[in-house]
């Protein structure tokens, strides 16, 4: 079992961020709420989510989702 850490992405991570290894261009989500996915004592990110807050629908949408 591996021990992980859920981080906020930033602003240092986005250039780490190729479009080759996590599938979408990262760059445009710099303006949202993001998150990396990583091993604990480890830097390299294993996954990565955008998310937008909706407050007035209680829900919070995915933007984007990548491991």
């Amino acid at each position: 079992m591996h021990q992980i850490e859920i981080l906020p992405l930033e602003d240092s991570d986005f250039k780490l961020l190729s479009k080759t290894r996590y599938f979408f261009n990262w760059n445009d989500e710099a303006n949202q709420e993001a998150y990396k996915l990583v091993l604990r004592g480890q830097n390299d990110i294993q996954g990565l989510v955008s998310i937008e807050r909706i407050p007035s629908e209680w829900r919070i949408h995915i933007r984007l989702l990548t491991v």
